[in-house]
């Protein structure tokens, strides 16, 4: 739970939307998201830019346009930090089978249960591990 809260809810939605909207995508299409989904439709612009070669600064509309129709690779490029958020969301919610969800959210993180018995430091390790390369990704991309 701590490292969401450091990684996600360090986000900054507000300066996620504005430059969302400065790079020309419509107020009303991401009026609803939140910070994370925030970060994932920049992420996805700048792959989609490079992958086309249109200027993300100049291009911002356009991009956003081909996303809804084209689509990128991948389609959910933070698709890690989504599930440290829910794998802290089902800490939180603990409603129904808890075990079985959270081994299904540890899997999208790379990890498998039977691996603690090497000890949870071994899991967490290799958590911040996978964590830090798809944040150095994302910051390639951008």
């Amino acid at each position: 739970m701590s490292l969401e809260k450091l990684i996600i809810e360090g986000l900054s939605e507000a300066n996620l939307r504005k430059a969302l909207l400065a790079l020309g995508v419509p107020e009303k299409e991401i009026k609803d998201l939140r910070a994370l989904k925030l970060l994932d439709a920049i992420v996805r612009l700048a792959q989609s830019a490079r992958a086309t070669g249109l200027n993300l600064a100049t291009d911002g509309a356009v991009l956003w346009g081909r996303l809804a129709t084209e689509g990128t690779q991948p389609a959910q490029p933070i698709a890690r930090l989504f599930a440290l958020h829910d794998v802290r969301i089902l800490k939180a919610h603990k409603a129904g089978d808890v075990a079985a969800r959270l081994a299904k959210e540890l899997e999208r993180l790379d990890v498998t249960l039977g691996e603690e018995a090497a000890g949870y430091g071994k899991i967490l390790d290799h958590i911040y591990e996978v964590l830090a390369k798809e944040i150095e990704g994302v910051a390639q991309r951008l």
